[in-house]
């Protein structure tokens, strides 16, 4: 790639570099006003939210004034033609913008590229949001580097809780503001941060489901838990811990992390106790959080690397007959002290694991973490293997699964 282009100029690389450069060591205040000027430029530049509601009601009603919403259909090609009274930039707006939406519906139901107006409506709506995202990132990236370091990345967050609830922080001490930024910070570095451990991409960002629920938290009432980022999420950590701290040492012995949920079984919390503790015997907060972390997001990549290694009893790299054994035992002996019903045997219960990620037992006679990911039921797998009531779900699918144990 030689350069950028845009609206026909182009610029090369070097001179981006030396733009870059020369903006992170000027002022960052400075740096931080040019930058706004420059998003309100780049924010007039398409139809505003308002007009584009109006433009799509318009274009509707032009194709079908007699059908439910709901059941009004557009083509491409019929989108261009209800548009052409519109001004040429704001129509090829929302075209580009619909283009990708066109092409993820080609072979959907049969649908032959065909939208529905709330699916147009709705990647409209994900289309504005994520550029008013963009423009908001933009400000924490130093220069035109693309990334925010760790820093900035803490200034993003301390900016955004600031405006919870209006004047909620106002009337909180400091520290908790503090706390909450962390809480907030743990969760997107352990999902988002770059191989470096130094800086977040903003393309990625712009697509992290992290970034999404943060931004909502400012819709989140007071009080409400719901939201990993929700003040009321942190204050419930914090309760749930200390309830199990007897001796308010500030850390978890084993015995006193046994006592969170009783449908996990105790292999389970040696296993993660060992593995995150690193033998200090100190199961803080940080952990603590961090398990929850892992538990709610067991379709995540990054949480299943986590949860193999918890499986990997014998740190081979597999999940050998060895540890499925283990694993059997401790839920066995789960599921018999819990309810009433019958456990299979171990070699029905091997092959239930087996057969569930679509793998021969007699062939390899164990389970790589790349089996489990690329199965796509890595959520399931392994909740079903270190908790009694997700293993019921896996016998019975219709039954709803709990996700986590409750820390609120």
């Amino acid at each position: 790639m030689d350069g950028i282009t845009i609206n026909g100029t182009t610029t090369s690389l070097q001179a981006i570099r030396k733009l870059s450069n020369s903006l992170v060591n000027s002022d960052k205040e400075n740096v931080r006003e040019l930058k706004k000027k420059c998003n309100e430029k780049f924010l007039s530049q398409g139809p505003s939210s308002s007009n584009i509601e109006g433009m799509v009601r318009r274009m509707f009603q032009l194709l079908d004034p007699f059908a439910e919403i709901n059941d009004k259909m557009c083509k491409k090609h019929e989108l261009k033609e209800c548009l052409a009274i519109y001004p040429s930039e704001s129509r090829e707006y929302i075209i580009d913008s619909l283009v990708p939406a066109f092409f993820i519906y080609k072979d959907y139901e049969n649908r032959d590229q065909t939208l529905r107006i709330p699916e147009v409506q709705y990647f409209l709506k994900k289309k504005c949001e994520k550029k008013a995202l963009y423009t908001k990132l933009i400000m924490y990236d130093r220069g035109v580097t693309g990334c925010i370091l760790k820093d900035d990345m803490k200034e993003y967050i301390r900016d955004t809780l600031s405006l919870y609830d209006g004047d909620y922080f106002t009337f909180q001490d400091e520290r908790f503001l503090n706390e909450c930024v962390e809480h907030a910070i743990m969760k997107i570095k352990f999902f988002d941060i770059d191989k470096s451990n130094s800086r977040y991409e903003i393309r990625k960002l712009l697509l992290s489901p992290r970034i999404d629920e943060f931004e909502n938290v400012l819709q989140v009432p007071v009080g409400v838990s719901s939201n990993w980022y929700a003040p009321a999420k942190v204050v419930g950590f914090k309760n749930t811990f200390t309830n199990l701290d007897f001796e308010d040492k500030g850390y978890l012995s084993l015995e006193e992390f046994k006592r969170l949920d009783a449908n996990y079984s105790e292999l389970f919390y040696e296993r993660v106790y060992d593995i995150f503790t690193g033998g200090s015997n100190k199961f803080t907060l940080d952990h603590f959080k961090k398990l929850f972390l892992i538990l709610e997001n067991r379709h995540e990549h990054r949480a299943q690397k986590v949860l193999f290694q918890i499986l990997d009893i014998n740190e081979d790299g597999y999940l050998c007959m060895y540890d499925i054994s283990k694993w059997f035992n401790s839920l066995k002996k789960l599921f018999t002290m819990n309810t009433e019903e019958d456990f299979p045997s171990e070699s029905d219960f091997v092959n239930q694991l087996f057969d569930f990620l679509l793998i021969p037992p007699t062939e390899c006679q164990r389970i790589s973490f790349t089996d489990i990911y690329t199965s796509r039921k890595g959520e399931q797998f392994y909740g079903m293997l270190v908790n009694c009531l997700l293993y019921l779900t896996f016998e019975n699918p219709e039954e709803p699964s709990e996700e986590a144990p409750n820390s609120t």
